[in-house]
């Protein structure tokens, strides 16, 4: 009888470790498969360099980053976005941030939008003198 009280014991104690663990399982969200040409932007408290690495790997173009960018992004995105929009898509988000985005010769350069403002104010002075 003693031995009959330890199997139940084992068991039950089983059935209620099995039961916490699958619920934690089914409570993770499930990766969707993204198809081919797509990406899927989602980021939770992401330094912005680490967002702008990921987008220069997806986009395949070179940013370059003034040193005064700094701070976290969180993207949650339902569904995927295609690869030819990841520039897009970057440039949007770094604008409700405050940052400006510049095209210049096969590079992007990201800036804080004062300093973008102020950079093509001093082209446009010198082109101007020429």
């Amino acid at each position: 009888m003693f031995s009959v009280k330890k199997s139940t014991r084992r068991i039950g104690l089983a059935l209620f470790c099995l039961l916490i663990f699958s619920s934690n399982i089914m409570s993770q969200e499930v990766p969707r498969n993204v198809p081919a040409g797509m990406f899927m932007p989602n980021f939770r408290d992401v330094e912005i360099a680490d967002f702008l690495k990921t987008m220069a790997m997806v986009s395949r173009r070179n940013i370059l980053v003034d040193d005064s960018i700094k701070g976290k992004i969180t993207i949650v995105a339902y569904n995927p976005i295609p690869v030819s929009e990841a520039l897009s898509f970057m440039k949007r988000v770094l604008e409700v941030r405050g940052f400006a985005v510049v095209e210049e010769g096969g590079l992007v350069k990201i800036s804080k939008t004062t300093e973008a403002v102020s950079q093509s104010e001093t082209k446009s002075s010198v082109t101007e003198k020429d």
